[in-house]
């Protein structure tokens, strides 16, 4: 992503609603798959600015964020000193990281970006280095009819659909334990805005670097309180076991079975 987008990310990703319900709806969803606290290692890969390490420290063990962006770290050391974090390029997690090594991990709108070669391997990866009995945690932008200009700003190159996603991870080895779209409230606010990027020619506009992305303005403490308790619906709904259709996001939980063989 552009270092200003990181700049943005790391100021408003405590209070902004969005990141604020992405966190409380993937608490609920590893709470629904029975994740429990663990005394290992906790990663996050592609932890950009540092939003959800707080959430994995939540479920115990060291927390390890991982990124290729320098920006990024050096942002996100300044407000998780507690982190061990590692520059290293997603693509090749798999070298980098011992097989059999971590407990838990975590993959927030990696698989979505340009800079990601092959989502499959890179899931293939995910459960090479997870322990036996370890949790994956993914979550990732939906449907391609909502792509708009903020996809350019955040260099985000697919979509998904719950089903090819959930088949991936299926493939790369993982028992899927619990799956939902969220951000369904906001879907047709967002395939509006999708279509008017699309129909007005700002999808296809050059991008400046000084280019901001208007869904992340606080600038109105209201309108983020209201956001985020209309939002409440959603998690509402998700404590009492239910499940949505569809939504802006997919939030998946997944298992490396117990028996698998760490391979080296």
């Amino acid at each position: 992503m552009q270092a200003k987008t990181y700049d943005n990310f790391s100021v408003v990703e405590e209070t902004h609603w969005w990141f604020r319900h992405r966190r409380a709806v993937t608490r609920e969803c590893m709470r629904r798959a029975r994740v429990a606290e663990q005394d290992g290692i906790a990663l996050d890969l592609g932890c950009g600015t540092g939003g959800n390490l707080a959430l994995l420290a939540g479920f115990g063990g060291k927390v390890v964020g991982v990124d290729l962006s320098e920006r990024a770290l050096s942002l996100c050391a300044a407000k998780r000193e507690e982190a061990v974090l590692v520059r290293a390029d997603a693509n090749e997690i798999g070298r980098t990281l011992v097989a059999g090594s971590i407990g838990l991990a975590s993959l927030f709108n990696v698989l979505y970006h340009s800079w990601i070669k092959d989502d499959g391997r890179v899931l293939a990866d995910m459960h090479r280095i997870l322990e036996p009995g370890g949790t994956l945690v993914v979550c990732e932008a939906a449907f391609e009819s909502l792509r708009r200009q903020r996809d350019r700003l955040d260099q985000g190159a697919r979509r998904y659909r719950m089903g090819p996603l959930g088949q991936a991870i299926e493939q790369a080895g993982f028992e899927i334990e619990y799956a939902t779209y969220f951000n369904a409230i906001g879907f047709a606010p967002a395939w509006l805005l999708a279509r008017f990027d699309h129909w007005s020619g700002a999808y296809r506009r050059p991008l400046s670097e000084a280019q901001q992305d208007r869904d992340l303005d606080v600038s109105n403490p209201w309108t983020q309180a209201v956001a985020h308790a209309v939002c409440g619906i959603e998690r509402a709904w998700l404590r009492l076991g239910g499940r949505l259709p569809f939504g802006i996001n997919i939030l998946i939980v997944a298992r490396k079975p117990a028996g698998d063989q760490v391979r080296t």
